[in-house]
């Protein structure tokens, strides 16, 4: 008997492609081997035996963190070893060492210069976060073998059989 798959409710592995968008049917039903499953992304929000909730978390994060603190402490570093090196010079000149590394770490300019660094730096860092934590999941359903996508918090979600 000939069964297409567009006169019947889609089974797990069909594809659909309508208007430029492709939808791919999973089976949420894992198979049974007993072990706890895990991932070292932490790409699952909450688990258990009725749904799965699938989405990026803050682990992927951990990169962008470490290369902004990085980089604000090695313009900061670099700052302390230009004024460590001006004051040396001026010994040459016979100003005091200790108050021209002083006054060179007081300067407003380059304080100003560092804050105006860290706040470029931690919005973008922000927004980022603010995607990641805010964004709803997509959700398995495990018992009707339903997958929910919700666009944004606040809209009706697509529900994907």
């Amino acid at each position: 008997m000939n069964n297409p798959k567009y006169e019947r409710l889609p089974h797990a592995g069909d594809f659909e492609s309508k208007s430029g968008t492709e939808a791919f049917y999973l089976s949420p039903k894992p198979l049974p081997t007993g072990a706890t499953p895990f991932t070292g992304l932490r790409m699952h929000r909450e688990v258990n035996d009725v749904f799965l909730d699938f989405a990026s978390g803050v682990s992927g994060l951990e990169f962008a963190v470490r290369a902004y603190i990085g980089s604000i402490m090695c313009v900061a570093i670099l700052f302390s070893l230009f004024n460590v090196y001006a004051a040396f010079t001026s010994l040459s000149y016979g100003w005091p060492f200790w108050d021209n590394l002083i006054a060179n770490i007081l300067n407003p300019v380059v304080w100003g210069f560092l804050v105006i660094l860290v706040i470029i730096a931690g919005i973008s860092l922000c927004k980022s976060l603010q995607q990641t934590l805010f964004k709803p999941p997509i959700r398995f359903n495990r018992q009707r073998r339903e997958v929910v996508y919700v666009r944004e918090k606040g809209q009706p979600p697509l529900g994907m059989v």
